[in-house]
């Protein structure tokens, strides 16, 4: 996969390096010229010296030809404006982080409906490790009100039905990774321990969801 990284500060240079020690091709553009220097010399990619909110740089890194965009400067502006040229020049995948959330729904009007919001990340984060019996992987990608997340299934939960994890009768469960399998449920299927359950909800249920979890768990243990 190819995929270009608007930003090469902290969180730019980390998902490159993720994505690189994937096998993946990556370009970064990064307007600060010794922060590219040290990149292009300490990371095994591509790397453009120029602004990514500027149209010449975001197509002299090929978006058109790449499966994927990820706007991640440290500027609101740049990474929007980065993603909404991005997207005109024909970008099959932009994926933009902000850190006011205000302009999520603008995005999503045009056409960018992929928004990561770091702080609501460390927030959700912080919320469920408050239940300590619930550990949480959270991948917290905005997509119309949708959120996704992924809960290990420990002894606690192992024996439990799918259909015990819903919410005023709407199941959770959308999926069940188990070994190499992905597994759809159905109300009757079993959860096991060392499962990972993809859970599925809307934003202002998170908390809701965390609270039944913890009931499920503290209902395991006794």
């Amino acid at each position: 996969m190819r995929v270009v990284v608007a930003g090469g500060g902290a969180t730019g240079r980390a998902i490159a390096e993720a994505l690189i020690s994937e096998g993946h091709e990556v370009v970064i553009i990064e307007k600060d010229k010794a922060v590219a220097d040290a990149l292009a010399s300490e990371l095994d990619c591509s790397v453009i010296h120029g602004d990514a909110a500027s149209p010449e740089t975001i197509k002299e890194a090929g978006v058109e030809h790449a499966d994927a965009v990820v706007a991640a400067t440290g500027s609101d502006r740049d990474n929007i404006v980065a993603a909404l040229v991005a997207r005109h020049l024909g970008a099959k995948n932009v994926i933009v982080v902000l850190e006011d959330d205000t302009y999520a729904d603008a995005l999503q009007a045009l056409g960018v409906d992929k928004v990561i919001i770091p702080q609501k990340l460390a927030a959700i984060q912080t919320i469920a490790l408050l239940f300590e019996e619930v550990s949480l992987n959270l991948s917290d990608l905005l997509r119309h009100g949708a959120r996704f997340f992924i809960v290990p299934a420990g002894e606690e939960l192992d024996g439990l039905k799918a259909s015990d994890l819903t919410i005023e009768g709407v199941s959770l469960v959308a999926g069940i990774y188990r070994g190499k399998e992905f597994v759809i449920p159905t109300k009757d299927t079993q959860i096991k321990k060392g499962d990972e359950i993809l859970i599925v909800t809307k934003e202002g249920m998170l908390a809701d969801v965390l609270k039944k979890l913890s009931e499920l768990t503290k209902r395991g243990q006794g």
